[in-house]
């Protein structure tokens, strides 16, 4: 029943999810005046892969934790802990594996190196990297924001200048688009690797426009979603000030 206390005798936990196969990333976006931390699920395909950035493979009994050579210490710790929420979900039921392209280590048992593999960074990699398929490698960083021709962000305004308030798409969608005095919505949800819905308040937006804006922005994922099939994966809003913009947000718009 729920509440009181537990008793002492054994208690049989669920069995173990065996049908799942979740691929997370976690990205650190830097700028002048903060970093942000985001774990986002990505399709588990070897196109998902880039260098430069930590990933969780979910196998239910089996987690895996892959800090790829590049990867901050902050996107490093920011998974472990992510990867600790998922194993104490599950009772600590399921084996927790971290990789590395530098050296090879474990969270809870120790993962000898392949036969006959000399190089101990490789044989972590290829471990993980096999999960994908064989000869999976990880794609350029410089290639983390591509596709802009073929899926060009969308901008809307967010406005109650005229006393009642208007979202209306914005063209081009390029920082030279964006005002002061209210609030957008910049639509980068078939982005590849790192969709998003970003939400940029101006400093002279009215505070109906900040309040509104956050609002428009998950009704207009939540009406994506159900019309368009591209949007499969969990895409997340990221809400910034002007002059707080990401590094990604600026790179895109």
């Amino acid at each position: 029943m729920h509440g009181g206390v537990a008793s002492g005798f054994h208690h049989v936990s669920d069995p173990l999810p065996l049908n799942i196969r979740k691929l997370y990333r976690v990205t650190l976006s830097r700028n002048t005046v903060r970093s942000n931390l985001v774990v986002r699920e990505v399709p588990a395909t070897a196109s998902s892969l880039v260098e430069g950035d930590t990933y969780v493979l979910d196998k239910g009994a089996t987690i895996l934790q892959f800090n790829s050579k590049g990867s901050a210490g902050q996107e490093r710790f920011k998974a472990a802990e992510f990867v600790q929420s998922l194993s104490n979900e599950r009772k600590s039921q399921s084996e927790v594996i971290v990789y590395g392209e530098f050296r090879l280590s474990t969270g809870i048992t120790f993962v000898p190196l392949i036969p006959g593999c000399i190089d101990e960074a490789l044989s972590g990699a290829t471990r993980f990297l096999n999960e994908f398929g064989e000869n999976t490698t990880l794609k350029k960083a410089d290639n983390t924001v591509t596709g802009l021709s073929e899926d060009r962000p969308i901008l809307f305004r967010i406005s109650d200048a005229t006393g009642v308030a208007t979202f209306n798409n914005v063209t081009p969608p390029t920082k030279a688009s964006l005002s002061s005095q209210d609030a957008f919505l910049l639509d980068y949800s078939t982005g590849v690797p790192h969709p998003a819905i970003f939400v940029w308040i101006g400093k002279e937006a009215s505070l109906n426009e900040s309040r509104l804006a956050l609002q428009y922005a998950q009704r207009y994922l939540y009406d994506k979603k159900i019309t368009a099939d591209r949007v499969k994966v969990a895409i997340p809003i990221m809400k910034m000030k002007e002059g707080e913009e990401t590094s990604e947000f600026l790179h895109i718009i």
